[in-house]
């Protein structure tokens, strides 16, 4: 076929489309974007398609027209120019003096597109940072090359570039992974270690499989903050507790590792769909508190700094809790067995 015409429309993801029927004249879509909150169209078709905003989308009192949103290209280290859209407040340079909070997934063909979050945002705007989301090998965004690209023997890892990591819901155990609910439809993308040489290619990269005290005397993991749900079905939350358990085994009691291992446990949740607002807050509350604190951020450039730091030891209160709590769940279900007795190490 050819191209008949194209519709001006900002960068951005549509999505939502809408039409009565397939003979109807007219249907509806929503474009939203990283700075955009979302724009309803109403189109029509009758010989050419025009089409009008019917309703905006706001985002409460933030100045967007004061973000700004760019794409660029990085040289991955074969060469590959990997795309990365980076998010910013205009007053922001790119000099490396701003934190950044660098945003990757690299599987199941996904594509990880340019959307709105609130959440995203807000750390732009009130901590004055730069939001990166990189379209990593493994996604769907350039085809089914661009997946292959990124999965099975294709995937590295570099925990020692950050400063902070936030782990969510994370699939840790590579060599088990099959075992429990759903992991067995993973293996085309991943390998099964039921195969010798997927076995060895997914141990070299497992993270549970992989925590090792740093051999350089000035390299510490960086501030780890893991996050699951009691009642995750997806990604069970086994692979959290084990990786947990066995960072604060091997990494918590080392002198040198100053940076806290965290973990945090949401009760009565699943893998994140369809999560209460109120415990969406709580959980990002949590998350950038911490990223605050380990990463020395101002809030409101440092006007509220205090009240952060109030939040953040609280909070170092109840994940001590939680994390004694996900300990005796897992010796209760034989969860540990295999391990040492699990040393804390939670000070900030």
């Amino acid at each position: 076929g050819s191209l008949l015409q194209g519709l001006e429309l900002q960068v951005g993801t549509i999505s939502d489309f809408h039409v009565e029927n397939k003979t109807s004249n007219e249907f509806f879509f929503k474009l939203d974007s990283f700075i955009l909150p979302g724009l309803i169209y109403h189109c029509k078709s009758s010989g050419k398609v025009t089409c009008e905003i019917i309703k905006t989308i706001k985002a409460g009192s933030t100045d967007l027209t004061k973000i700004i949103m760019e794409q660029v290209f990085y040289h991955s280290k074969d060469g590959t120019r990997v795309p990365m859209y980076i998010v910013r407040h205009q007053d922001v340079p790119l000099d490396g003096t701003a934190p950044a909070l660098l945003f990757g997934y690299g599987g199941f063909s996904i594509n990880i597109m340019p959307t709105f979050s609130i959440e995203n945002i807000f750390f732009v705007e009130h901590f004055r940072g730069i939001y990166a989301s990189a379209n990593i090998r493994g996604g769907g965004e350039y085809g089914e090359k661009w997946h292959t690209g990124g999965m099975l023997f294709s995937k590295q890892n570099r925990p020692d570039l950050y400063g902070a990591a936030i782990a969510q819901v994370g699939v840790m155990d590579m060599l088990r992974f099959q075992k429990f609910t759903i992991g067995y439809v993973w293996c085309p993308e991943f390998g099964c270690s039921d195969d010798k040489a997927y076995f060895e290619n997914l141990l070299k990269y497992s993270p549970l499989h992989n925590i090792r005290v740093p051999a350089n005397p000035s390299v510490q993991y960086p501030a780890v903050l893991a996050t699951t749900a009691d009642h995750d079905d997806r990604v069970v939350p086994s692979h959290t507790f084990k990786y947990m358990a066995q960072l604060q085994y091997t990494i918590g009691g080392s002198p040198k590792q100053t940076n806290p291992l965290l973990l945090r446990v949401e009760t009565n949740a699943g893998h994140g769909a369809g999560t209460p607002t109120s415990k969406q807050i709580d959980e990002k509350t949590d998350i950038y508190s911490f990223m605050a604190q380990n990463l020395g951020l101002e809030f409101n450039g440092g006007k509220s700094r205090q009240l952060t730091k109030t939040h953040y030891s609280s909070n170092i209160a109840s994940t001590k809790n939680i994390y004694s709590k996900a300990v005796g769940f897992m010796k209760s279900k034989n969860i540990l067995t295999s391990y040492p007795e699990t040393k804390q190490h939670m000070n900030p």
